[in-house]
C-alpha cells in the first residue's frame, strides 16, 4: 500500500503591541509552509499464528517564518520629536527558513500464543535532519538598545535519530471483550527557533523529547453490539520535554522559544461509553482523569528563568462530554445527521510561569452543533456546524508582558466566539 501526501499554506497575522489608541506599535507574523508525505506499507494477509507488517515512511517540511515590528510615529515622536516621528513606522523583524527531512522505517510482529493470547512486537527507527538559516534586522541604531535581540545572522544544521520500541499484549475473554497491557516509547525530533532572537543564540538547537507509555485496559461490546465500552489507564514519562518560554535576552519583546526543560509525568484515566439508543439515535459519554506536572527542571527561558516548573498548560484535571447523534434519510438518496455535542472541563493553567498570579483559568462548558448531509453511496457530504453556541468566554493562553519595558501589558487570547461554517466534502473511490 501507497499513501502520499502533500500540503501548503500561507497566513498572514498582525495586530496591536501595545493595545492603546495611540501610535506605538504593531507586530505581524507571516509564514509559508511546503509540507510532502510518502509511506508505503506491505502487511501479511491471512489468519495465521504469526502477522506482521512494515513500512517505510518520508517528511518533507519547508518553511518560511516572517516575523517583526513596526513601531508607529506617537512613539516615536515620544522619543525624539518631530524629526524622529517623520521616519515612521520603523520596520525591524526576522526571517527564519527550515528545511525538515525525516526517514522512517517501522514493523511491528503479532503471535497468536493462544486462542486468547496475543503477543506484539513492534518498532520504529526515525531520523531526522533539519537545515536552517536566519537573519535580523533590529533598531539599536535608532534607540540605542536592540529591541529584538540585535542586527545579525546565524546558520545551522543536525540530526537526529532513534528507535523507538513497543511491546502489547492481548487477552480476548470473550468474543466481546478485550483486555490489553503496552509498553510504548515516542520521540519528538529537536530543531531551531526561527523567530527573533539574539544572533549568537540561534543557531544553537533544542534537543529532541522522549516518552515512554504504560497503558492498560478494556475494549467491551454488549447487547449484540450496541453498547460499547471501553477504558483505559496509562502512565507516561517524559525526558527532556520541550517547553516554550519567553527569552530572557530580548526583554522588550516577546518571542517565545522552545527548549528543553526535564522530567514529566501524566497519569490519567479514561472512560468511552456509547450506546445505539434505537437505529437512529446514538449517545456518547466520555470522561478523563488527569495527574500532571513536572517532576523537575526550571523554567529555561524568559523573566520567570530559575523558577521551578509545576503544572503543565492547559490540562485539566478532569473533562467529560456527553453527545447524541440522530441519523434519518433526506429521500432515497440521501442521509442527514444531527449532531449535539455537550464538553465540560475543570480548571487549567493558561502560563507556565508559576508566580503569575493570573494565570489560573477556570472551569467551562462548551455547546457544539453539527447537521450533515450526505449521500448514501458515499462520495459526497456537506455539513453546517457552530461551536461554543452559548458564546462562554474563555482563555486558552497568556502572556505575562507586564514588566516588558516596551509594551507592559498581560496579553490573553481567547478562546473562538461562537465560530460557525459549512464543509463540503468529496472521497473518491479506491480503483
Amino acid at each position: 500500500m501507497s499513501v502520499s501526501g502533500y500540503r501548503s499554506h500561507d497566513y498572514y497575522v498582525e495586530g496591536e503591541s501595545d493595545q492603546v489608541p495611540f501610535g506605538v506599535g504593531r507586530n505581524f507574523d507571516p509564514e509559508s509552509v511546503d509540507m510532502f508525505t510518502q509511506e508505503f506499507r506491505l502487511e501479511s494477509t491471512g489468519e495465521g499464528k504469526l502477522r506482521w507488517i512494515g513500512g517505510l515512511y518520508y517528511y518533507n517540511h519547508d518553511a518560511l517564518n516572517d516575523g517583526g515590528i513596526s513601531i508607529e510615529r506617537d512613539l516615536l515622536v515620544l522619543f525624539g520629536g518631530q524629526g524622529l516621528g517623520a521616519l515612521a513606522p520603523l520596520l525591524g523583524g526576522s526571517r527564519g527558513t527550515t528545511k525538515t527531512e525525516s526517514w522512517a522505517a517501522f514493523g511491528a510482529r503479532d503471535y497468536a500464543v493462544s486462542d486468547q493470547w496475543t503477543l506484539s512486537l513492534g518498532g520504529r527507527y526515525t531520523n531526522d535532519k533539519k537545515e536552517f538559516t536566519w537573519v535580523q534586522k533590529d533598531l539599536e541604531a535608532i534607540f540605542g538598545d536592540p529591541i529584538l535581540g540585535g542586527t545579525g545572522r546565524a546558520a545551522g544544521n543536525d540530526s537526529w535519530s532513534k528507535f523507538t520500541p513497543a511491546f502489547t499484549a492481548r487477552y480476548q475473554y470473550s468474543p466481546a471483550t478485550m483486555f490489553y497491557g503496552t509498553a510504548s516509547q515516542g520521540y519528538k525530533g529537536g530543531g531551531f527557533n526561527d523567530g527573533s532572537g539574539v544572533p549568537s543564540q540561534q543557531s544553537k538547537p533544542y534537543d529532541p523529547e522522549t516518552i515512554w507509555n504504560y497503558e492498560i485496559g478494556v475494549k467491551s461490546t454488549f447487547m449484540n453490539g450496541r453498547v460499547r465500552l471501553n477504558a483505559a489507564a496509562f502512565m507516561m514519562d517524559w525526558k527532556d520535554i520541550q517547553v516554550r518560554a519567553d527569552a530572557p535576552a530580548t526583554q522588550n519583546s516577546y518571542d517565545p522559544r522552545l527548549t528543553n526543560a526535564a522530567k514529566a509525568h501524566s497519569n490519567g484515566l479514561e472512560v468511552e461509553f456509547t450506546a445505539l439508543v434505537t437505529d437512529a439515535l446514538k449517545l456518547e459519554l466520555n470522561g478523563a482523569l488527569l495527574d500532571t506536572g513536572y517532576d523537575e527542571g526550571v523554567i529555561p527561558t524568559g523573566i520567570g528563568r530559575g523558577i521551578p516548573l509545576k503544572e503543565f498548560t492547559r490540562t485539566p484535571k478532569y473533562s467529560y462530554s456527553v453527545n447524541a447523534e440522530y441519523a434519518t434519510t433526506a429521500g432515497e438518496s440521501m442521509d442527514l445527521t444531527f449532531r449535539v455535542e455537550f464538553q465540560g472541563q475543570a480548571k487549567t493553567y493558561v502560563n507556565v510561569d508559576s508566580r503569575d498570579p493570573f494565570r489560573s483559568e477556570p472551569g467551562y462548558n462548551l455547546v457544539n452543533a453539527r447537521v450533515t448531509l450526505a449521500g448514501k453511496n458515499g462520495g459526497w457530504r456537506t455539513s453546517l456546524w457552530g461551536m461554543n453556541l452559548t458564546d462562554e468566554v474563555y482563555r486558552i493562553s497568556a502572556f505575562d508582558l507586564y514588566n516588558n519595558g516596551l509594551v507592559g501589558q498581560y496579553y490573553s487570547i481567547l478562546g473562538a466566539p461562537k465560530p460557525y461554517g459549512n464543509d463540503l466534502r468529496y472521497a473518491f473511490k479506491a480503483l
